[in-house]
């Protein structure tokens, strides 16, 4: 699969973070339509053209990559991160990643979501300061 546009590989970002728990939360979805979507990259979308970008990159994620117990199985989480990279310019890369990270922790950060946080900054390629910085915010 690849993504249209940067805009959907964001998109593609939060479906793996909100499905990493197999639970979207109100907490997940206010921090996207209070803190995503006013990036510049969704400066043209009002709340129902991004509700639908969220929506439909979900639903082509679930129909194009495998799962198990209708989750991701691992292959798909390492595939679906390599297309997230190769659809983002490289200074989109950290933001995509603190988005992931900041998504995470809007309802509290498990297990799961740090073990997909991990994989996805290994996949975007950043620099190991850069990472740590993300990752380990103060």
């Amino acid at each position: 699969m690849e993504f249209e546009s940067p805009a959907q590989a964001i998109a593609a970002v939060a479906t793996l973070i909100i499905h990493a728990d197999q639970i979207g939360t109100l907490a997940e979805r206010d921090y996207l339509f209070t803190h995503v979507k006013e990036h510049p990259l969704f400066a043209t979308y009002d709340e129902t053209t991004f509700s639908d970008l969220l929506a439909t990159t979900a639903k082509q994620i679930y129909q194009n990559f495998p799962t198990a117990n209708e989750a991701l199985t691992p292959a798909a989480i390492n595939q679906l991160i390599a297309a997230i990279n190769d659809a983002l310019p490289p200074d989109l890369t950290p933001t995509a990643l603190t988005i992931a990270v900041n998504l995470a922790q809007a309802d509290g950060l498990v297990p799961a979501e740090q073990t997909i946080l991990t994989q996805l900054a290994l996949g975007l390629h950043l620099d190991p300061q850069t990472t740590h910085t993300i990752l380990n915010p103060s």
